[in-house]
């Protein structure tokens, strides 16, 4: 209650009684009463201002008081450390790259793991699909066919919404440039289900997706209307031609990484029915639902398992064993990033409690060196929270003055993070400095500071005020002061052996990986992805002499050796493989669980262009002609799993694709790690592209100069064959056996970055405790020099403490990272979550560098002149 108020209630009490009184001594009735004791009282505004005038300007000057104490104490902060560069250098640059490198891992971590999906009511998404163990299918591994897609929407009752989507290819012609465009096939439902509205313009409506009812229409996506239309809003109501059909612009789709397929630039409406039975082998479409309020996934998957039943019971020869699963649509966007992301924070966390133990040990020394000053503050009056205060302060202006730095620093450290490997970090484009992660590197920074700052207080009043003026220092103290630091820079020292361990282990895991064999030769190859317009080349003979005239052209570029092509390369992505039951000839299995096999279809001179030896009999180019539809190649995992230590040279084999109607083994080629240098092959087969052509084929030629520069000679050359079938990207094919490395190597350039970091703190650490111990004992050194000491001892002595501190550390880590580094051990290749040689040889090393860091203070102590020491004293 302010002054004013309380005053001016006093008076309201006098006037009651006042009024009282005049009612009981003059006998007038209640309301006359108070009116005479209003005429008598006075002006009662005037007397209750004049009555609080002095108390508030008492109040006022109390509160300048309070903040004139805090002004100045910032102030005198801020000259003290304009006084001591070095030490405001030291402390501002290592808090600002602690802080710079947390914030920006904060930031992917908010943005990835804690920030919604860009949806309605996202926890509502679910993701279905179907699985069979029995074919190899995993829950979580498998799409949906469109025919079942079609079957869960009718029957299903869990979802107030189901759709589904196709990821696609589509050939632009815009204004005579000719490009292959990323096309997502969406059922209508898709943006009603997700809950997405277009940027401008509508989505797909009922009748949109039904063939020959109206001219074809498209969604454009934010980043095609921006860049190829200049975010031009005209744009609307008119056509593009699409694979040779023109179609209407209906909207814009809502930025990257706010749409499921965000990577497709077209959105083209599709229509899904119950199609003939060859069309529930495609499991193709992704398929999304929102539940019903107050149904779980769990309900809902039951659901759709019935349904499943209903559907193995209706068609027992394509869906026996098939069922559904499903998953938060949030998880499956997230993927297998929860745990890098998780383990990046903690480890940048570890970096930034080494960074404030650091600055710590250097609030400790300087406070030590402080003593007179305090001691003086304290016998002229200065009382404990004044002097705690003063200390607070210098903190937190060096620590703000870092989280200032550190955040302007964090928007190119998550810009380089983002660059380095963006396939590895989901959501990418929701990732972002805003006020959350500014308000994090405040806070942050005013807990370190206040830790820090902290730290020194207790030797702040260890010693009585006379000693300390007088320059004298107890032992105890002095000890105090000493296991303090020791402790801090032992804390570094098994954070750090923490950070160098992980750090140890995922080095020896990508050294292992680059001594993978491929299996295939990736230097000097490029490789050109191929989608054909199914309507323009829509029987066999046309997709053949295509395919031939191609490769002729190909071969012919200058600087190619060989040409060949394949559905699908090895890592790559964009591929089309195809995983089949194999059936021996001859060989009985009475539970019908046929071998499962890779099957690719591949010319003649795939092997010879990418460099795949042939470990027995011939490839496809050395088959007659006329025997090639029925001959197939296979790897040696194939060959040693189904015939053992036999040549299966000659053998016959059967698969769907060929009506389960017998061809002939007639070669073996060696392993490719088709799925990453980290994953073991599996059993593949080769076939002839020629006679099985398809419209989704790779390219792929053996340049003999630099692969970088034959890129765009291959991209000019595949338009002089058809100016209208444009290829879909022109890669390098090293790019693609790095891009299957790209995780393991985002882990260890990260961890690396952070191992570094934190040794270069923790040897600052030692270094300084060291120093500080010198300093504080050059007085004893002297002495015992001046009494005949060895100088070979007190160098060994002041080894001997950094070697002690070190080892402590480094103890303490080695057994605590025998834990922690169990978090990495699942992007771990060829390396055990105990391997020796990082394990034991990470402490063993840190010790000796630190032994090292302690070489410059161990030298000074000595050459301590004795008789200057004992003068200065």
């Amino acid at each position: 209650m302010t002054p004013r108020r309380e005053i001016d209630e006093e008076l309201g009490q006098h006037i009651e009684r006042l009024a009282q009184h005049i009612k009981e001594t003059e006998g007038l009735d209640t309301q006359s009463a108070q009116l005479e004791a209003n005429r008598r009282f006075g002006d009662r505004g005037k007397i209750a201002e004049r009555c609080a005038e002095p108390q508030e300007k008492s109040a006022f000057k109390s509160r300048g008081k309070r903040f004139g104490f805090v002004f100045n104490e910032i102030r005198f902060a801020i000259r003290n450390a304009i006084k001591n560069p070095g030490f405001a250098a030291v402390t501002i640059i290592t808090l600002s790259l602690a802080i710079g490198v947390t914030t920006a891992i904060y930031s992917v971590f908010q943005g990835v793991l804690l920030r919604p999906l860009p949806f309605a009511d996202p926890e509502q998404l679910v993701e279905l699909g179907e699985f069979n163990p029995l074919e190899g299918v995993i829950p979580g591994g498998g799409g949906v066919s469109r025919s079942a897609f079609a079957d869960w929407k009718e029957r299903q009752t869990s979802f107030s919404g189901i759709t589904a989507w196709e990821w696609d290819t589509s050939i632009l012609d815009n204004d005579g440039e000719v490009v292959s465009l990323g096309t997502a096939r969406t059922d209508i439902d898709l943006f009603r289900v997700l809950g997405i509205t277009p940027v401008i313009g509508r989505f797909f409506e009922e009748g949109d997706a039904v063939a020959g009812q109206q001219p074809g229409v498209v969604v454009l996506s934010f980043d095609l209307w921006r860049d190829r239309f200049g975010a031009d809003p005209g744009v609307l109501g008119t056509s593009i031609m699409l694979d040779g059909i023109p179609r209407e612009i209906l909207g814009v789709m809502q930025p990257e990484d706010k749409a499921p397929g965000h990577t497709a630039k077209l959105w083209l409406p599709k229509e899904y029915r119950r199609g003939i039975r060859w069309d529930r082998h495609r499991r193709d479409a992704i398929v999304y639902g929102r539940l019903n309020l107050g149904v779980t996934a769990e309900q809902a998957n039951a659901d759709l398992d019935l349904v499943a039943s209903g559907l193995e019971e209706e068609f027992p020869d394509i869906n026996e064993n098939w069922r559904v699963w499903s998953a938060p649509l949030a998880e499956r966007v997230i993927g297998d990033s929860r745990p890098t992301i998780t383990v990046a924070f903690a480890a940048v966390g570890l970096l930034l409690v080494v960074a404030c133990v650091n600055i710590a040990n250097l609030f400790l020394a300087r406070a030590a060196g402080r003593q007179r000053e305090i001691a003086v503050r304290i016998a002229l009056g200065a009382t404990t929270g004044q002097v705690a205060i003063q200390l607070l302060a210098e903190s937190l202006v060096l620590s703000l003055s870092g989280a200032l730095v550190g955040f302007l620093a964090a928007s190119p450290m998550l810009n380089g993070l983002i660059a380095l490997q963006p396939d590895i970090i989901p959501r990418s484009g929701e990732i972002a400095l805003d006020l959350n992660a500014l308000l994090f590197a405040v806070g942050v920074s005013v807990v370190a500071g206040v830790l820090f700052g902290l730290a020194p207080l207790r030797g702040a009043f260890a010693e009585p005020a006379g000693m300390a003026i007088g320059g004298t220092r107890s032992v105890s103290a002095g000890r105090k002061e000493n296991r303090i630091g020791n402790s801090l820079v032992v804390l570094q020292m098994v954070l750090t052996v923490v950070l160098l361990s992980g750090g140890a282990l995922l080095g020896r895991s990508m050294w292992a990986l680059s001594r993978v064999d491929p299996g295939f030769q990736a230097e000097g190859r490029v490789a050109a992805r191929m989608f054909l317009d199914g309507s323009r080349y829509s029987n066999t003979q046309q997709l053949t002499t295509y395919m031939e005239g191609l490769l002729e052209k190909v071969a012919s570029l200058p600087g190619v050796v060989s040409a060949g092509a394949s559905t699908a390369l090895p890592m790559d992505p964009l591929g089309t493989n195809y995983d089949l039951p194999v059936r021996l000839q001859g060989v009985v299995d009475p539970d019908n669980q046929l071998p499962q096999s890779d099957f690719r279809l591949v010319t003649p001179e795939y092997f010879n262009s990418l460099g795949i030896r042939v470990v027995s009999g011939v490839d496809l180019s050395g088959v007659d002609l006329s025997n090639r539809k029925q001959s197939v190649v296979v790897n040696q995992t194939m060959a040693r799993q189904l015939w053992g230590g036999d040549d299966p040279i000659g053998a016959s084999v059967s698969t769907p694709i060929h009506d389960w109607t017998d061809v002939q083994v007639v070669g073996v080629v060696e392993d490719t790690h088709y799925y990453g240098l980290g994953n073991d092959p599996k059993p593949e087969m080769y076939a002839s592209l020629l006679d099985w052509p398809t419209t989704v084929f790779t390219v792929v030629a053996e340049v003999g100069g630099s692969a970088e520069l034959s890129v765009e000679s291959m991209r000019r050359g595949l338009l002089e064959v058809d100016g209208s079938q444009p290829a879909h990207s022109v890669v390098v094919v090293e790019s693609l056996v790095s891009g299957s490395v790209a995780a393991q190597r985002f882990y260890a350039v990260v961890l690396g970055v952070f191992s570094v970091v934190a040794l270069v703190l923790s040897l600052a650490g030692v270094y300084g405790v060291v120093s500080y111990w010198v300093n504080r004992r050059t007085r004893e050194i002297g002495v015992r020099l001046a009494l005949g000491a060895d100088r070979k001892k007190v160098l060994s002595l002041v080894l001997g403490r950094g070697f002690m501190v070190a080892s402590a550390g480094a103890t303490l880590g080695f057994f605590l990272s025998l834990g922690a580094t169990r978090t990495i051990k699942s992007v771990l290749f060829s390396v055990d979550g105990f391997d020796p040689v990082s394990m034991l040889g990470v402490p063993m090393v840190l010790v000796v560098t630190a032994v090292g860091a302690c070489l410059v203070p161990a030298v000074k102590a000595m050459m301590v002149d004795p008789v200057e020491s004992l003068k200065e004293e």
